[in-house]
């Protein structure tokens, strides 16, 4: 009996998980009929010349591949704790970034560093290169923001659905103990 190559099997973990994607696609009932119909001779035609530890080994192959697919949502719960968590620690860092920006320029006002130094933060905030600059940044920011926005929500509901049963109570604790921390040193307000 002539056992399958390991690059065929992958090869039907790989089709098998494109037809899961596919499930999860707007199809029509023809299509989704045609490909399953295509992808069930290619397997059973094949999986009949297979030993059984192989038969055995591209399923669980293929469970993985299919439970790492389903992420759910996360809670809007936790969304609205994420997002107030995020936004305070933005106040805080624009804070910690006036003030600083206040003691530097009492520090450098009067001085010829100072001086210098000023006319050259308005001599590049004028420039064209650094204008382009800008416009490239904000064009990126733009492009990347909605795929972060699904990274986010997925990291997001993996957390909640697989780590925050075990350690939710405990990172709880640490954020409460880090934001008393932090109100001290860097307030938000």
């Amino acid at each position: 009996m002539k056992h399958p190559s390991i690059s065929f099997l992958l090869s039907v973990c790989a089709v098998y998980s494109t037809y899961l994607s596919f499930a999860r696609v707007k199809m029509s009932n023809v299509e989704r009929d045609l490909l399953s119909r295509v992808l069930h001779f290619m397997f059973v035609s094949f999986v009949s010349d297979m030993n059984a530890k192989y038969v055995f080994a591209l399923i669980l192959a293929l469970q993985v591949s299919t439970s790492l697919c389903e992420i759910r949502d996360p809670s809007q719960e936790l969304v609205d704790k994420y997002n107030e968590m995020k936004n305070t620690f933005k106040q805080r860092l624009i804070n910690a970034y006036n003030k600083a920006k206040g003691v530097v320029e009492t520090q450098v006002d009067g001085t010829e560093g100072g001086a210098a130094a000023k006319a050259r933060v308005e001599e590049l905030k004028n420039s064209e290169e650094f204008k382009a600059l800008l416009e490239v940044l904000n064009n990126m920011y733009t492009e990347v923001s909605p795929s972060v926005d699904k990274a986010r929500t997925a990291v997001l509901g993996a957390y909640e659905e697989h780590a925050r049963p075990h350690i939710g109570e405990y990172l709880n604790n640490f954020i409460d103990v880090a934001k008393a921390y932090l109100d001290k040193v860097m307030p938000a307000q």
